[in-house]
């Protein structure tokens, strides 16, 4: 690099490169980040993640409970009548965030191809803004609008393997200095 002391020119190249290094995230969404994820303070719930590079998406599930505990003579056939499982899919670019469109699949049989799934029994219901800080821990900020539902939740690895983080920040790495 070569610097040339000359009145306003330097401190004119120095801001544009102090610019340029802040808007370079630390940190890039990338197929390691694959795996299931958690919040600790909230035990049963929990998602799972896929990272889809050539087509830079991610598809969550979201494995979680309905707002309020149905009453105690409702019954499910099978599992908890209280259970939610919502999924939501996104397009990212280069970086460390991205935010998805929530959608709440329902109407459907266990093990059944009957009623089948149409675009009406599809239902979007909110989104949510995922922000990773490295290859173990992110934050989901959530909304659902209908039912006046935001909020913000910490993740990390259900079980952070040594192996799989070490290819996420290789790969993260790798973006970056790509870019």
């Amino acid at each position: 690099m070569r610097c040339v002391i000359t009145r306003g020119i330097l401190t004119i190249a120095l801001l544009a490169s102090a610019t340029a290094w802040a808007q370079t995230p630390a940190f890039f969404i990338n197929p390691g980040l694959n795996d299931a994820w958690f919040n600790p303070t909230t035990a049963g719930q929990g998602f799972f993640m896929t990272v889809y590079p050539e087509e830079e998406l991610v598809f969550l599930a979201w494995f979680t409970f309905d707002s309020e505990r149905p009453p105690e003579n409702v019954q499910a056939l099978l599992g908890d009548p209280g259970h939610r499982w919502f999924t939501a899919l996104g397009a990212f670019e280069p970086g460390d965030s991205l935010t998805m469109q929530i959608e709440l699949t329902e109407g459907l049989i266990f093990d059944s191809e009957v009623p089948p799934l149409t675009p009406d029994k599809q239902s979007y219901v909110g989104t949510m803004d995922l922000t990773f800080a490295n290859c173990n821990t992110a934050t989901l900020t959530y909304d659902f609008p209908d039912q006046q539902i935001s909020g913000l939740i910490d993740l990390q690895r259900v079980a952070p393997d040594p192996e799989n983080i070490a290819l996420c920040e290789a790969l993260s790495a790798e973006i970056q200095a790509a870019q």
